[in-house]
């Protein structure tokens, strides 16, 4: 499936940490509510500029139009633990509740492991994620290959 800039606005989110303006017990009832959320997305495989094999999740909006509508898409790129189910509810959310389509990318490829988080800073999971955040091309090279898919 390739988008196109004349039929699909494309904008990119980052997960983010919920507001601090609520209390703890809120976000804790907002993040349960959140967890349960039913997930709907399509495994869909795709590759970047350089044939790395990605797998992203696509999530289309449930509605009864024709599929010429165009709708505005929205791509999701993972935290530093991949394209996890986290990503995944926030592709279903946006198609369901914004009716947008939705693609929760992979940063990270398919044959990639991801080092043991040892929860601090160093190490190989450091190392692993410092590939993406030093190294500008690369990382915009998977975001190109998203959103070109």
């Amino acid at each position: 499936m390739k988008f196109t800039s004349c039929c699909i606005t494309a904008a990119i989110i980052i997960s983010s940490a919920l507001s601090s303006n609520a209390s703890a017990d809120d976000n804790a009832a907002i993040r349960q509510a959140k967890m349960n959320y039913p997930i709907n997305v399509i495994a869909q495989n795709y590759t970047d500029s350089e044939g790395v094999l990605l797998q992203g999740f696509l999530s289309t909006p449930n509605t009864t139009t024709t599929s010429t509508k165009k709708v505005p898409a929205v791509v999701i790129m993972n935290d530093s633990s991949g394209t996890d189910a986290y990503e995944k509810q926030r592709a279903t959310m946006i198609a369901n509740e914004l009716g947008y389509v939705a693609f929760a990318a992979d940063t990270f490829g398919v044959e990639t492991e991801i080092p043991v988080d040892t929860g601090g800073w160093g190490g190989p999971y450091a190392d692993f994620i410092s590939t993406f955040i030093r190294n500008a091309t690369l990382f915009t090279q998977r975001i190109a290959a998203a959103v070109d898919h």
